[in-house]
């Protein structure tokens, strides 16, 4: 199923750099093997999940919460198809921030994660996911003067019980020259020297993962 990409930066401006990161500029064999970590999911309030959402999107607050009163009307029109124009008795919404976290294997010094939020809707011990309303990715952990990268973030495949959620980026990192030299740095190389300081690029880092409900086994 064709991936359905949320957000996508096809250049990227690196602080204290004169060169830019671009998607064309990832070769296949620029692509990192990845160690998969921990994956981790919290319920949330409906305010922390809009929030999330305007963030993640680029949009208002407001917007978010036009965008989220739709999908429920959506959702329950939907319900009412498959129950013969009746609605739902009772209904109820769970809130959900999901996050897996991968490790380059390049220097294992350097982790990201991929993060979404998703929405259920359902009654009793029967939820289903309804929609994923913000995917993203992150740096979590690196070494000297590192920064994250984003090139996509993407969630696809997704049905009542699973979806595919997934995202791509590169460390950048900034090092001081050594006795007027470039040191290696293990899994990034050189993208550049500026003012006495090192410029280092990652190979991309592309993370794919699977979200499962935990009301439908």
């Amino acid at each position: 199923m064709k991936k359905k990409f949320i957000t996508v930066l096809a250049s990227i401006c690196l602080v204290l750099s004169m060169f830019t990161v671009s998607v064309a500029d990832i070769k296949d064999n620029d692509v990192a093997q990845l160690i998969p970590g921990e994956e981790n999911t919290v319920e949330i309030t409906y305010n922390e999940y809009i929030n999330l959402m305007a963030k993640a999107n680029g949009i208002t607050k407001s917007e978010a919460i036009a965008r989220d009163k739709q999908d429920t009307s959506n959702k329950i029109s939907n319900i009412m198809m498959r129950s013969n124009g009746l609605a739902p008795k009772s209904s109820g919404t769970k809130y959900y921030k999901a996050s897996k976290t991968f490790t380059y294997s390049g220097n294992k010094q350097f982790k990201a994660k991929s993060e979404a939020t998703i929405k259920l809707m359902g009654a009793g011990s029967m939820y289903e996911i309804t929609d994923v309303t913000g995917v993203w990715t992150v740096g979590v952990d690196g070494l000297y003067a590192w920064e994250w990268n984003q090139l996509s973030a993407w969630t696809s495949g997704q049905t009542q019980k699973r979806v595919d959620i997934g995202g791509s980026g590169v460390f950048t990192v900034t090092r001081g020259l050594s006795g007027g030299v470039s040191v290696p740095l293990d899994g990034f190389s050189i993208s550049g020297s500026v003012s006495g300081q090192t410029k280092y690029t990652s190979k991309s880092m592309q993370m794919s993962w699977t979200w499962g409900n935990p009301y439908i086994k």
